[in-house]
């Protein structure tokens, strides 16, 4: 994903790279660092633009879902939540996602440094 310094600052990042096959949304608040799912579960539109985050959470260009921050449903017409992916810090400083590993929606990397 990149330096773990990227992700210091609260909410959500976009992240798209085009080795990946799916993109992510990169969260903190004050528990830590987490991950999510940036396609939406409605038709597959990215979510990972900056435009279409907010303070509140991520709007779906597409068709207009919205999720919390924590990648939950609060408007439809998807029905499914954003699905939580495994964060680990790599000792080369880097932050990595593993995303063949759904996690508890609640699960953080606390890193040391972060404000």
């Amino acid at each position: 994903m990149g330096p773990v310094q990227d992700f210091f600052s609260l909410g959500l990042h976009p992240f798209q790279a085009e080795q990946f096959l799916e993109s992510l949304l990169v969260g903190r608040d004050c528990g830590g660092i987490y991950a999510l799912s940036a396609v939406c579960p409605h038709m597959g539109c990215t979510l990972a633009l900056p435009e279409l985050i907010s303070e509140e959470g991520v709007k779906c260009g597409c068709h207009g879902s919205s999720f919390d921050l924590l990648g939950q449903v609060t408007k439809g017409p998807a029905k499914k939540n954003l699905v939580p992916f495994a964060v680990a810090l790599g000792c080369d400083g880097l932050l990595y996602v593993d995303r063949t590993t759904p996690v508890d929606r609640e699960q953080r990397l606390v890193v040391k440094g972060a404000p």
